[in-house]
């Protein structure tokens, strides 16, 4: 079977132009570290080439270490920070500040998601050999924006918390050079790191439809940070894929729960979605207090601690915190690497089924 060549350019190597191509595509974030790579034949469909050329592609990967070989796996992507053995000098970061709001974070860095960022960042900062510091921005009632971070030259910064976010926004209009990567919240066209939340709806979905739920509200808008950007990603999500799997659904977005109460009252849903733990605890709760223990399971993203009080009733999808803290750290090596180029990265989780099975 014949393929056309895809022409890049004359002067270079079919191969190695695709490859320069793939390599792109995974430093912008549209594949991750781990993540099994096109077959040969896939690569052929993609960029209609020949088997012969799509095998020149994968040994170009091979060499360049941005993919590996796992037997009985396949290609799988690697990760592209800077590897122990290659030389530190062309990243241009002498250290990173993890700034972060004081009612995200704590003093001590005790707030449990905070904490796990915090922790993330700083082991991956020492395996690259990265100073860090951590500076810890106090909310003012007189002054809500505060004061811009203080940071050094050639060093970057991880934006973790809703005060340093404003913060952070006022500093970049006196320098938008700033090279920059916030955790979960997009800035100013700044590379961001976030949760997959389309991973996260697919897992408890799989969950809900485990145990015959086929009658699933999405309740959103119920945090105070509405302008959260995982909250309409998990809306879009949803409801793509209820509807794919022809589920009965139906989105309550009135941020209000005695609405929500009445939504679940008239459609008599087998089970309540939420964006995130806290509303879907509240909401347990105000079930508990009015007598109507009726729904199977509530699930949510976990954004409190283990410890909070009722939160075995829970079935969650646990984020990835660590793995974003590392994330945002090799971001703003590859950022500072690649000219400030944004690039953007979603970390999967994993679902905790809390408590007694349903």
């Amino acid at each position: 079977m014949e393929y056309t060549e895809k022409v890049f350019n004359m002067a270079s190597s079919v191969y190695r132009r695709i490859t320069e191509d793939i390599e792109s595509q995974i430093k912008r974030g549209l594949f991750s570290a781990g993540e099994k790579f096109l077959s040969r034949h896939k690569i052929c469909v993609e960029y209609g080439i020949s088997e012969m050329t799509a095998y020149k592609v994968q040994q170009e990967l091979l060499s360049r270490n941005i993919v590996q070989k796992i037997p009985g796996k396949g290609f799988v992507i690697q990760s592209l920070r800077i590897k122990d053995n290659e030389e530190k000098a062309p990243c241009s970061l002498s250290g990173i500040c993890f700034c972060v709001a004081e009612n995200a974070i704590g003093k001590n860095v005790s707030f449990d998601h905070g904490r796990r960022v915090y922790a993330g960042a700083m082991n991956q900062a020492a395996e690259l050999n990265i100073s860090m510091r951590l500076e810890v921005l106090k909310y003012s009632s007189r002054d809500p924006i505060t004061v811009p971070p203080s940071y050094g030259e050639g060093e970057g910064i991880i934006v973790y918390g809703g005060i340093a976010y404003k913060a952070c926004t006022m500093a970049l209009f006196c320098n938008p050079d700033m090279n920059m990567v916030s955790v979960t919240r997009a800035l100013l066209d700044k590379p961001v790191v976030m949760p997959d939340f389309f991973d996260g709806i697919m897992e408890i979905l799989n969950y809900l439809e485990s145990i015959n739920c086929r009658r699933i509200l999405y309740a959103a808008g119920l945090r105070k940070e509405n302008e959260h950007i995982s909250e309409n990603e998990g809306i879009y999500f949803f409801g793509k894929e209820a509807g794919r799997r022809g589920l009965e659904h139906m989105i309550d977005v009135s941020g209000d729960y005695s609405v929500l109460m009445d939504s679940v009252l008239k459609f008599n849903p087998d089970a309540v979605m939420f964006s995130h733990d806290a509303p879907a605890l509240r909401f347990r709760r105000l079930l508990e207090s009015r007598n109507l223990n009726k729904m199977p399971v509530i699930t949510g993203f976990d954004d409190i601690p283990e410890d909070e009080p009722g939160i075995e009733s829970l079935t969650t999808y646990h984020i990835d915190c660590e793995g974003m803290g590392a994330a945002a750290v090799n971001t703003l090596v590859e950022n500072s690497n690649l000219d400030r180029i944004p690039l953007n990265k979603r970390i999967k989780g994993r679902l905790i089924i809390r408590g007694k099975s349903l």
